[in-house]
């Protein structure tokens, strides 16, 4: 939901007279077809798709090195009451749980998949907490939720002179990605509802089967989207604070306790306090959210 959302808003925003609701039924139709596509060939999209977001943060900062003067912002801190939907949006981002039974399908060992899952994750947060410091520095309070959306702005939302161009560049690269992060992420739903109708998907899926069966997946993607389309922040928190908290936490913790079997005290204990850590992550969020 969370990227059928920013495509719809960014190329809403970028071209006159397009709505959100037809950017959702073009996204739709176009990730059903991709859907076809193998998991060995989809990884060069996925590819691409990583050199899209980082050229758009790229030129959000090239927008925030135009601005007439920076914001300067400096606050090590936030309201201290953020701080559980702030955590929460941050596992949210940083999860990546549904393409790793793709990684490991198209590793050719488990030691090619610990190092390339390591390596991804210490890049995304060098990367992430690198260009959060400095967009923050440049556009203070005033960064948008969605911050592809402070380019060709100033810190008042006004257009700069020159930023329709980087907004236009912005846009096309950020809904390549967007649209290209749209299938590895409906394959496991697709998966399950193949076992469920008794269906046997080919090895690192594509074909037709998989195209058909994420036709129902993606329809409720793009039903969602357009429900939620003024609401990402919050979807992202609550997702977090229920779905990651049992992705995350909650559910290795009890799988971990039930399949391997520990006998340690320690390792016992540590998933319980992992499973504790998601219940309570859950619970602050959700009373977070209700007290704002």
């Amino acid at each position: 939901w969370g990227n059928l959302i920013v495509l719809g808003h960014t190329l809403a925003d970028l071209v006159p007279g397009l709505g959100f609701a037809q950017v959702a039924v073009a996204s739709t139709l176009l990730g059903v077809v991709l859907s076809a596509i193998p998991d060995k060939a989809y990884s060069y999209i996925s590819l691409l798709s990583a050199i899209c977001i980082s050229t758009s943060c790229a030129l959000v900062l090239r927008s925030g090195w135009e601005l007439p003067v920076w914001a300067q912002g400096d606050r090590p801190s936030g309201d201290l009451s953020l701080l559980p939907t702030s955590l929460a949006m941050l596992i949210f981002t940083s999860a990546c749980h549904p393409v790793l039974p793709s990684i490991f399908h198209n590793v050719r060992s488990r030691a090619d998949f610990d190092r390339a899952t390591r390596n991804g994750w210490v890049f995304w947060a060098v990367f992430s907490a690198a260009f959060g410091a400095a967009v923050y520095y440049m556009f203070g309070d005033s960064v948008q939720v969605i911050v592809t959306r402070n380019i060709g702005r100033t810190l008042d939302r006004k257009p700069l002179p020159d930023g329709r161009g980087l907004a236009a560049l912005s846009a096309g690269w950020i809904s390549l990605k967007l649209q290209g992060a749209q299938v590895p992420v409906s394959r496991p739903f697709a998966e399950a509802l193949a076992q469920a109708l008794g269906y046997q998907l080919p090895r690192g899926n594509g074909g037709l089967l998989s195209a058909a069966l994420s036709l129902p997946v993606m329809v409720a993607v793009g039903a969602g989207a357009y429900i939620l389309q003024d609401n990402i922040a919050g979807l992202e928190a609550v997702a977090a604070s229920v779905l990651m908290a049992i992705n995350a936490f909650i559910f290795p913790a009890f799988a971990y306790l039930r399949v391997c079997k520990p006998d340690g005290v320690k390792a016992k204990v540590g998933a319980l306090a992992a499973a504790a850590f998601g219940v309570g992550l859950s619970a602050s969020v959700s009373l977070s959210s209700s007290m704002h």
